[in-house]
């Protein structure tokens, strides 16, 4: 994910629904995409006229492993102007987020939404204009989570992709009749311990499987699968500027001739047999890849000089707008 998302900042938003829907969707898996749609509908009417990248993830579970239906949304704080001229691609920051107006939002196109896929009934129409009336500040919204880097913010949205209802950890102990686990309240943030007898706990468990091929994973924006190829190419030009920036085989010494001087030491030289070693793939804590064999091999003077000219300008059909100070360094 690291390689496949943009180094720049980026916000995590959570949106909420009320309590007396939940069972709603219970019932009625195939709302689980309209959350995670309108979700991505209210990020992207509020992100100032461009267009950002946003993962959304959707968890049905809440801490008591009951059914509490939700969306992680992670979003670029950044994008691309949407009104493109000449095939121009300008990269903008996103400085505000008016949160206020995103719980507003999101009450509003959900119950919409709800109410056009829910069945005609007297009994949905009163529970969704009861919630106009007794949410008027809207559904509750978080964003107060942000992540400077790619690195960072891929390790977060991974939690949420790959998590469990519930980690082996919090399993506190099992009788044969029961089981005992343990989870922090929202509320008051108090660990409180609950227990169920087996077969409910494995209930409650196997009710956040998804339907078979329903994705909980879903890309917008710059981060859809089938954007603008404006777009796209805007995207390959900030990879590789990113890539030149942390680039250190250049330089008068090379990175070997470097290390060498410093520590006395050939990295290149295997420690057992004393044979010259070739290196395949440098991996950063913080960076992620910053060599590849395959894409930043060794080249003869002409490849060389060829790669060199094609990294350093644009394409003819694209020209790429960056800040001041780029976004990823």
């Amino acid at each position: 994910m690291t390689q496949e998302i943009l180094d720049t900042p980026h916000r995590h938003l959570v949106f909420t629904i009320p309590e007396q829907l939940r069972a709603k969707i219970y019932w009625n898996r195939e709302l689980l995409k309209v959350l995670s749609d309108t979700a991505a509908r209210v990020v992207m009417e509020n992100t100032q006229d461009v267009t950002a990248g946003i993962i959304a993830v959707v968890h049905t579970f809440g801490r008591d492993l009951g059914f509490n239906p939700h969306v992680h949304v992670l979003v670029t704080e950044g994008g691309f102007m949407e009104s493109l001229k000449d095939n121009n691609a300008k990269w903008l920051g996103i400085y505000f987020i008016p949160y206020s107006k995103l719980r507003k939002q999101w009450q509003y196109y959900l119950l919409t939404e709800l109410r056009k896929h829910l069945p005609k009934k007297k009994e949905i129409s009163g529970l969704i204009d009861r919630l106009f009336v007794e949410y008027p500040k809207g559904f509750y919204v978080n964003a107060e989570s942000r992540m400077d880097d790619a690195q960072k913010a891929a390790k977060y949205v991974g939690r949420y992709i790959a998590r469990p209802a519930i980690s082996e950890s919090r399993i506190q102990g099992y009788d044969g009749q029961t089981v005992t686990f343990s989870y922090e309240d929202h509320e008051t943030g108090e660990t409180k311990l609950e227990i169920l007898p087996v077969l409910q706990f494995i209930g409650r468990l196997i009710m956040h499987i998804p339907k078979k091929g329903y994705q909980m994973v879903k890309r917008y924006g710059l981060y859809a699968r089938h954007i603008k190829p404006v777009f796209r190419k805007a995207l390959e030009l900030m990879r590789k500027a990113k890539q030149l920036a942390l680039n250190f085989f250049s330089g008068r010494d090379t990175w070997r001739q470097r290390i060498i001087k410093r520590f006395q030491k050939d990295p290149l030289l295997c420690p057992i047999c004393g044979t010259e070693m070739e290196l395949w793939f440098v991996w950063h804590p913080e960076y992620g890849v910053v060599y590849e064999i395959i894409t930043d091999g060794p080249f003869d003077n002409e490849q060389k000089q060829k790669k060199e000219e094609q990294s350093n300008s644009p394409p003819e059909e694209v020209q790429l707008y960056l800040p001041m100070y780029p976004v990823w360094v």
